[in-house]
Formats: C-alpha cells, sequence, structure tokens
C-alpha cells in the first residue's frame, strides 16, 4: 500500500436545513449546466481549511441564497440533524455531510453560486420536489427532529 494521496480522503460538506418563520424549508435549485443540475438542494457546501462549522453554514447560506443564517437554538450540538456518511452520497467523490437546523436573520432572495432559483417550500411542496443528493432524508430528519411527520 502506497502513500496516500489527497484524493484517498473523505470530504466535509455542511448543509443548513434553512427554515422560514412560517416553518418552510429554503431550497436552491442548482444550475443546469452543473453536477445534479436542474434539481433542488439543501444550500450547503464544502468546509474549508480553517473554517469553523457555523461559519461555514453563514458562507455557504449567503453565497447560494442571498439570506443570512444563524443556528435555530445557538448550539451546534442541539441544532444538529444528522451526520451522512454514505460513501455513495455523492457520485464525484467520497462527502461525509453535517445538517443543522438554521434559521434566517436577514438577507434578501438572491440565488448565487451555482444557483438558477430559490425558494421555500412547505411539506406538501417538497414532497413533489426532485431533490439531489441524500437531501431529502436531511429534510426529512430536520422536521422529524423539530417533532413534525413527514408528508
Amino acid at each position: 500500500m502506497g502513500e496516500k494521496q489527497p484524493q484517498d480522503y473523505a470530504h466535509v460538506d455542511i448543509d443548513p436545513v434553512i427554515l422560514t418563520p412560517e416553518g418552510k424549508v429554503v431550497l436552491a435549485k442548482r444550475k443546469p449546466d452543473v453536477f445534479e443540475g436542474g434539481r433542488w438542494h439543501l444550500p450547503g457546501g464544502r468546509l474549508m481549511v480553517g473554517e469553523r462549522l457555523e461559519e461555514a453554514m453563514k458562507r455557504l447560506a449567503k453565497m447560494k441564497t442571498g439570506f443570512e443564517i444563524r443556528l435555530l437554538t445557538g448550539s451546534l450540538t442541539g441544532d444538529l440533524v444528522g451526520v451522512y456518511d454514505d460513501p455513495a452520497r455523492d457520485a464525484r467523490e467520497h462527502v461525509i455531510a453535517l445538517a443543522y437546523l438554521c434559521g434566517i436573520t436577514g438577507g434578501e432572495e438572491q440565488p448565487g453560486h451555482n444557483v438558477s432559483e430559490v425558494n421555500a417550500f412547505d411539506r406538501e411542496e417538497l414532497a413533489e420536489l426532485d431533490i439531489a443528493f441524500d437531501h431529502r432524508q436531511m429534510v426529512e430528519d430536520a422536521f422529524r427532529k423539530l417533532g413534525q411527520s413527514w408528508v
């Protein structure tokens, strides 16, 4: 077995489950020319070296949706929805994702990086959407954490 290369290691993604005051979930639609193009997803992405989890969530949400966010209760432990480590969850590479409950604190809806559209959906609307990766599972887990049933 040879020396390990950077591609031999998993990456870490942060996926904020952003809730509106009405209890809807904010999703971003991926541009058609990117991987999983045209599908809805949680506005997350890669954790950068030297970046804290909460900083990454805020950066990614602002960059992709225009919204400023915060952890729902202010606790990384309490707002954790789940850890998603299936090596097949992203066909491009092995990515471990952490999903967190978040709320909107400011900003305006503005599609950003690799995003064609931003919208908030209630549970019934979510059931009809084509959602990328394992983000539907993350949303289902978020509703369960909040004590609400999934449609």
